[in-house]
């Protein structure tokens, strides 16, 4: 235990593990009995005081921008799983060819693999953020799109979508694998989701190395955006430019976020009727990025 004395200026963390999650700055008005443990004090001036409590105001906003995000992440790239799960399940149960049946299970275990995987990213993320981050793993760019690819196969086959997928310009990326996926995920998703209903939909997938930077690009000919009008709300949250039942304004927010999170940004250019292309741009590390 620590005892304090009057006019002592404290600015504390208290642990959580015992239920209290606070944080705050007070000037002690008469001798208190403080628990050690979870306690951080100091003796300070009253602009330090202020200081430091801004400090701690700004991380609280950092934590809760972040809590935020992550909600969105497990909503948005959940649901992709689930419906991709129920549309598999559906043909599997309508179906008594038993090449037919043998094919969709196979999906739906890439799919459950899939998830298993997002669950287990998303779980490390949240004990990142609990903890010191650590280094970032260095994540193959075509296993992740391969993985994403598998497990919108429904929603694929469903719009009888085709996908060209250019010669990889770079091989991997140091980053969080929960966020890299989250990204591939909601560029692909979105151009199967606002495909055009008079033709088939063709979504390119390329990557390239332009100086110090990898680019991720996702071009479609899908039914487009009016930049012109809605350029500037492109990536906001809850911003809907389709009168798509499905669509709920999050996924270009969260990746937008996620983007920059990662030191990188994402632009867009479409074309209303013709189709879309957004490219993301991320910090190129040389000790990995080029191919053997």
């Amino acid at each position: 235990m620590f005892y304090v004395y009057p006019g002592t200026y404290l600015v504390t963390r208290f642990n959580r593990i015992q239920g209290w999650g606070f944080w705050g700055t007070k000037t002690m008005d008469a001798i208190e009995k403080l628990p050690e443990e979870g306690l951080t004090f100091q003796d300070l001036k009253e602009e330090e005081t202020l200081a430091a409590f801004k400090a701690v105001m700004d991380e609280l906003s950092n934590q809760n921008e972040r809590l935020q995000q992550f909600a969105h992440i497990v909503s948005h790239n959940l649901r992709s799983h689930s419906g991709n799960l129920e549309l598999m399940l559906k043909m599997l149960r309508e179906t008594d060819d038993k090449d037919e049946r043998e094919l969709f299970l196979s999906q739906i275990e890439n799919i459950s693999t899939s998830l298993s995987e997002t669950i287990h990213n998303l779980t490390a993320v949240i004990q990142q953020n609990e903890h010191t981050a650590g280094s970032k793993a260095a994540i193959p760019i075509g296993f992740v799109i391969q993985k994403v690819l598998n497990t919108l196969k429904a929603d694929i086959d469903s719009a009888g979508a085709k996908i060209i997928i250019s010669e990889y310009g770079w091989k991997d990326l140091h980053c969080e694998p929960a966020y890299l996926d989250s990204i591939v995920l909601n560029l692909l998703c979105n151009a199967i989701k606002y495909r055009h209903p008079d033709r088939i939909p063709e979504i390119h997938i390329e990557t390239a190395l332009e100086g110090n930077k990898k680019l991720l690009k996702i071009r479609d000919n899908g039914l487009g955006i009016d930049l012109d009008l809605y350029g500037d709300k492109l990536f906001g949250l809850f911003k809907t430019f389709h009168k798509n039942k499905d669509a709920r304004g999050v996924g270009l927010f969260i990746t937008k976020n996620q983007v920059e999170a990662m030191g990188g940004r994402i632009s867009a250019e479409s074309t209303p009727g013709v189709g879309s292309k957004f490219t993301v741009e991320f910090i190129a590390d040389y000790s990995s990025s080029r191919q053997p």
